[in-house]
């Protein structure tokens, strides 16, 4: 009646070669079928955070997104003193976010590079299928209301 199905996993203390199970954590399925949904509507680009768990774009944003010790006592921290001062402060988890930004702010904008250089074609060959997409990247650069940064800035919320 059921039918078993095969996910790749990421490890966990239960599983921690990360071998696939027929038991499915929701939440880090749910978090990678969000990253590539937010991919494909927003840059019509597979992000692969479903069928690979060790995506680095995921894993990137995984670490980002889940606190540590570390994280929660800076939060703590984050409410008496400054957020200025916190991010300051020479703890690992501050240098691990000030890296993840930097790999995420490549990445948006090698893909800001990458979709202008195919817009800039599309123009030279008079092909409408490019003009055609309804990515929120794409219809942002047609617009020419943002500079590069601009766009890495929106593409990082």
């Amino acid at each position: 009646m059921y039918k078993s199905i095969n996910i790749p996993t990421e490890p966990t203390p239960e599983n921690p070669n990360g071998t696939p199970s027929n038991i499915l954590e929701v939440s880090s399925f749910s978090n990678r079928a969000a990253l590539d949904v937010i991919g494909v509507a927003g840059m019509s680009r597979d992000f692969n955070s479903l069928a690979d768990p060790k995506n680095e774009l995921f894993q990137v944003y995984k670490n980002i997104f889940s606190p540590n010790r570390t994280a929660r006592i800076l939060g703590l921290i984050s409410l008496v003193v400054p957020m200025w001062i916190v991010r300051r402060l020479p703890v690992k988890r501050n240098n691990d976010m000030l890296q993840a930004s930097k790999t995420i702010r490549q990445f948006c904008m090698d893909m800001i590079t990458s979709r202008k250089a195919e817009l800039a074609r599309t123009i030279e060959k008079a092909d409408d299928k490019l003009s055609k997409d309804k990515d929120i990247i794409t219809v942002a650069i047609a617009s020419g209301a943002f500079t590069d940064e601009n766009l890495v800035d929106q593409l990082m919320t």
